[in-house]
C-alpha cells in the first residue's frame, strides 16, 4: 500500500472535519473555526425528538447567513403538525441545570415573545425548539445607509418591546440583552415582530443587582458598564439605544472605540437627530436617561404606539451635543 503524501494525509484530516462539522453549515459549507478546534459535533439530521419534531437540516441551508452559536447548533425542522420550527442543541458541556431554566422559560408567553415550544434531553445533549422566523432580524434587514426604518415599523417594534418586556418584568425575568439582532421578524413580509432570546442568565441572575453577564457593550446601560449594576430600567436603556438605530439605520456608536462609547453612554448626552417628530424625540431621550429612576419605560412607550403625546424628560437636549463634537467620538449621524 502506497505511503499516503503530506498533501493526501491533509485532504483526508479535512475530510474528517468536514464530517464533524457539516450539522453546521450543510454539507458544502463546513465551519473553518470548528475545524481549528477539532471539536466533534454530532450530526442530529434525521431524528425526530420530543412531541414528534423532526430534524431535518442545518439552520443555515434554509435561511442563509445564519449561523449556529460556539455553544450549540441551529437546525431546521418540523412538528408533528409540519410546521417549521428551529432546534437549538447545546453542546454537552452546557449542564443539565440548563434544561430546568428552559422549562421556566417556556411557561412565559406573550404574544410580544419568542416561545419556546419544547425543550428536553437528546444523547444527553439540552434541546429547545422555537417557531422559525421568516423575516430574520432587525439587525438583517436594517442596512447601513443612514436612512432608517418607517415610522410605521419602528411602530410595531415598539409596542412588542414595551409589551415584552413589561411581560418579562412581571414574571421576574431580565432579559439583559435587548438588541436588533435578537428582535426577529415571524413573517417574510417583516409585519410581526417579536423579542427573543430572553436567555438562560436573565433567570439565573434574576433576584441579584451585580450582573455577571457579558452584556453586548454598544447597548449597555450606564448602570451595566459603570458598576455591573442590572435592573429592570437597564432593558429600556438597550431597547432605546436599539431604537435609535433603527430609526438611523445604523448604531450612533458604531465607529467609535470601546472605551469611547462607555464614556459616552456613561456621561455624554447621547443625541437624537432633530428631523424626527417630537414626541419620538422625547421617548428615545427619556428611554436614554441616565438615571435609573427617571428612565422612561412600558407607559411611555405604550403611549407613543397609541399615538398620544410623550413628555419631554427632565434632562433633555436634540441634535448635536457641545460634548461630541469631536469627530473621532461623535456618533455617526
Amino acid at each position: 500500500k502506497p505511503a499516503m503524501t503530506r498533501r493526501s494525509r491533509m485532504a483526508s484530516r479535512d475530510n474528517q472535519d468536514q464530517r464533524k462539522t457539516r450539522s453546521i453549515h450543510g454539507d458544502a459549507r463546513p465551519t473553518k473555526v470548528l475545524r481549528e478546534r477539532r471539536q466533534a459535533i454530532l450530526d442530529y439530521r434525521g431524528m425526530t425528538i420530543g412531541d414528534g419534531i423532526k430534524i431535518e437540516k442545518a439552520l443555515e441551508d434554509e435561511i442563509h447567513g445564519v449561523q449556529s452559536s460556539g455553544q450549540s447548533t441551529l437546525y431546521a425542522g418540523r412538528d408533528r403538525h409540519n410546521t417549521k420550527v428551529v432546534i437549538k442543541i447545546y453542546d454537552k458541556t452546557i449542564g443539565r441545570q440548563t434544561l430546568a431554566i428552559l422549562e421556566t422559560l417556556k411557561s412565559i408567553r406573550h404574544q410580544s415573545l419568542l416561545p419556546i415550544l419544547e425543550c428536553g434531553l437528546i444523547n444527553d445533549a439540552v434541546y429547545e425548539v422555537q417557531p422559525l422566523c421568516l423575516g430574520g432580524t432587525l439587525a438583517d434587514s436594517s442596512g447601513s445607509d443612514g436612512k432608517g426604518w418607517p415610522i410605521e415599523k419602528i411602530r410595531l417594534v415598539v409596542k412588542v418591546l414595551a409589551e415584552g418586556l413589561r411581560h418579562l418584568h412581571e414574571n421576574h425575568c431580565w432579559h439583559k440583552d435587548v438588541k436588533p439582532s435578537n428582535i426577529f421578524w415571524l413573517d417574510k413580509a417583516q409585519t410581526k415582530p417579536v423579542l427573543a432570546d430572553f436567555g438562560i442568565a436573565a433567570i439565573v441572575e434574576q433576584r441579584k443587582r451585580q450582573t455577571t453577564v457579558r452584556m453586548t457593550p454598544m447597548y449597555s446601560a450606564p448602570e451595566v458598564i459603570s458598576a455591573g449594576q442590572y435592573e429592570q430600567a437597564s432593558d429600556y436603556f438597550s431597547a432605546g439605544l436599539s431604537l435609535l438605530e433603527m430609526a438611523c439605520g445604523r448604531h450612533p456608536f458604531e465607529k467609535i472605540r470601546k472605551t469611547d462609547v462607555d464614556r459616552i453612554i456613561c456621561s455624554e448626552v447621547i443625541p437624537v437627530p432633530d428631523r424626527f417628530e417630537q414626541d419620538f424625540r422625547n421617548l428615545l431621550a427619556g428611554l436614554l436617561t441616565k438615571e435609573v429612576g427617571n428612565r422612561y419605560g412600558f407607559a411611555q412607550m405604550l403611549a407613543w404606539v397609541e399615538n398620544k403625546p410623550v413628555a419631554q424628560p427632565a434632562a433633555y437636549t436634540s441634535g448635536q451635543t457641545d460634548s461630541l463634537v469631536d469627530v473621532q467620538v461623535s456618533p455617526v449621524f
